[in-house]
Parts: structure tokens; C-alpha cells; sequence
């Protein structure tokens, strides 16, 4: 498990180039940009050369987390059929930056009392069937993210799995509001092993989203990575930490590195 790639996902706060020196001086295999904001499709095709050129002279691969504020699941055709569309374009883009996976939410953003998730799943299949097309199309892995609440939480997302070839990001916050836990999660992900491709490494120290710096909750991650060894998993590790400080990064990555280190 040492030598689990990991990475940490971007805030749309900091600079690129402050993304890219904390990931090369603390020794991350990559970064994942969130595409929105500042790192929002038109934006990073203004600075796309300069991009490239970081990433290429620091070595660092990168996965892109694209942009959830886009409503593929809506029963709208026009709306669903644009956020499909830009976001076929953000893969396209990102594919200019060499990005090897892709995170997607597979949501819809409606009003819950007109739209139930049965009549929602469908619609969300057929776009997430789409946009996996036009990833593999630039040789990025398309990587659907389980979310609480929605019509595809960890409760369900075989589903997906099964009405698509999308392989899929687990969320540790996301999965604990959805009752997901130790034992509960280790059986999915000895399940489903070879369908998760990334791992989000959210921390929490209740049943929320808070994407605390890992290790300063109560999440059992190491629980998680025993099954994760055990099933012989060969994906990707991302920290998911809001915050504009990268000390707090820093003694993630640490924390990481501790943990996985014991399980030698």
C-alpha cells in the first residue's frame, strides 16, 4: 500500500502553480484540479500551454474532479443535453493536460418534491453512458462519485455499475452519511473492488461532509485499506481537504503515509 499513487484534490482558491509545489515537494504522484472557477474550462484554456508546461517539468500526473454545478441528470432534454456537452468539452480539455481519470457526480439538480430518483436513474445512466464514450475517446477513465442524498448513493450505485461500464470514486464522507461504515463498507468494497478506480479520502468526525485533513477525524481508514490490500487494489488515493492552507496538505499526506506504511 506504500506505493498507492496519491494525490490531493485542488481548491479553487489556490493558484495552479501553488498546487503543482506542494505536490512536488511533498512528494505526490498527482494532483486533481477541480474544474470550476478559476480552473473552469475557458479559464484553463487561456493558460492551457503554461499548465502543461508545469506539469510536464514537475512530473506529476493529474486526474481533473469536473465541474458538479452542471445538471446531466436533469429531465430538461435541452439543460441535460448542454451539460452533457460541456462537459464532453472539460474532458476534452483536460485531455490536453494528459489527465488520466475524470470524476463525475452523477446527480440531478431538481426539485425533490416533483422528481423521484426512480425516474431520475435512468436519465443520469444514459448521460454518464455518453460522457464515458467521449472520455475513453481521450484516454481518460471516467470515475462516477457515490453522493449521499441523491439518486445514486453508495446504497445504490450498483446500479450504475451494473447499466454502465463507468468505473467509480468512492467517497469516504459520502458513504458514512449513507450509513456506510467499517464493516459495511469493507463488504462493498470487496464487491466492487474491481470498479473502484479512486478512492476520495474524506474525513469527518460525524456522519457529514466536512473534508477534514485526514486523520483529524473518525473515519476507519484503516480498515478501508486493509480490504483494499487484501482485494489486491491497484487505483488511486486522493485526499480531499477543503482548505486554502497547504499545511494542512502537508500533515495529511503525513498522517497518509503513516497509515499506509503500517500495514507493510
Amino acid at each position: 500500500m506504500q506505493s498507492m499513487p496519491r494525490g490531493f484534490v485542488t481548491d479553487i482558491g489556490v493558484p495552479f502553480e501553488e498546487s503543482i509545489t506542494v505536490a512536488q515537494q511533498e512528494e505526490f504522484d498527482f494532483i486533481e484540479l477541480f474544474m470550476e472557477g478559476r480552473f473552469a474550462r475557458e479559464q484553463l484554456m487561456e493558460n492551457l500551454e503554461t499548465h502543461q508546461k508545469q506539469l510536464e517539468e514537475t512530473n506529476l500526473s493529474l486526474v481533473v474532479h469536473l465541474p458538479f454545478s452542471l445538471d446531466i441528470g436533469s429531465p430538461f432534454d435541452r439543460i441535460r443535453e448542454a451539460s452533457v456537452s460541456e462537459l464532453s468539452d472539460c474532458l476534452a480539455t483536460a485531455a490536453q493536460l494528459d489527465a488520466e481519470k475524470a470524476v463525475v457526480h452523477p446527480t440531478a439538480n431538481v426539485w425533490q418534491k416533483a422528481y423521484d430518483a426512480e425516474e431520475l436513474r435512468p436519465i443520469i445512466v444514459e448521460s454518464i453512458r455518453k460522457l464515458h464514450r467521449k472520455a475513453s475517446g481521450h484516454d481518460i477513465e471516467l470515475c462516477a462519485e457515490n453522493i449521499f442524498g441523491t439518486a445514486f448513493t453508495i446504497g445504490n450505485f450498483d446500479t450504475l455499475l451494473a447499466e454502465t461500464d463507468t468505473s467509480m470514486t468512492l467517497d469516504t464522507g459520502h458513504a458514512r452519511i449513507s450509513g456506510y461504515t467499517r464493516d459495511r463498507l469493507s463488504e462493498f468494497v470487496k464487491r466492487y473492488s474491481d470498479r473502484i478506480s479512486h478512492v476520495h479520502l474524506n474525513d469527518s468526525r460525524y456522519p457529514e461532509d466536512e473534508h477534514l485533513p485526514f486523520g483529524s477525524g473518525t473515519v476507519d481508514f484503516r480498515s478501508l485499506f486493509e480490504t483494499l490490500q487484501r482485494t489486491d487494489w491497484t487505483g488511486t488515493l486522493s485526499l480531499e481537504v477543503h482548505t486554502q492552507n497547504p499545511e494542512y496538505i502537508v500533515a495529511s499526506k503525513q498522517q497518509l503515509d503513516t497509515v499506509l506504511g503500517s500495514l507493510q
